[in-house]
């Protein structure tokens, strides 16, 4: 039986073959998920910053945005990440699409996101203007797993 058959029969379809135990413990429902994005919540907060509806990427999808404005500055924040085994935090490469985060591209597509959701156009045509003119700061919140301490860190639009 073929995938497409499932259009004709309104039934699923048993692929052949064993599925080994797959465990998918950490989600954005998670409690290790959820401890990540209250962290990422009061210091976004605690620097006068908005959250931004919606998950951006990330491992498990958890990654969130923050973003505000101040002395003519535009922030958008991204986090909670955490540091790898070798010390090093990773943007997502195929996030919100086939884009790597904080790319032009990716970008774009928080912006089309934003306005898709009808109730953040505002802050959808900010970010798309700071993006057109080169003003928008970037920072990554993480947390490093060996000290236990919280880092931001500007990056660049690629």
């Amino acid at each position: 039986m073929s995938i497409f058959d499932i259009f004709k029969n309104n039934s699923p379809v048993n692929a052949d073959g064993d599925m080994p135990d797959i465990s998918y413990q950490m989600n954005e429902y998670s409690a290790d998920a959820r401890r990540r994005s209250d962290i990422f919540v009061t210091v976004a907060k605690q620097q006068g910053l908005e959250i931004l509806a919606g998950r951006f990427g990330g491992e498990y999808n958890n990654d969130m945005l923050a973003a505000g404005e101040k002395n003519g500055q535009f922030l958008l924040m991204l986090g909670m990440k955490i540091t790898g085994s070798d010390g090093g935090i990773q943007l997502d490469k195929l996030s919100m699409g086939c884009f790597l985060q904080f790319s032009k591209p990716w970008l774009n597509m928080v912006v089309y996101s934003l306005r898709l959701s009808g109730t953040q156009l505002a802050i959808a045509d900010k970010i798309e203007s700071h993006v057109k003119d080169g003003s928008i700061s970037l920072a990554v919140a993480f947390i490093d797993m060996e000290t236990k301490k919280l880092n931001i860190i500007p990056l660049t639009v690629q």
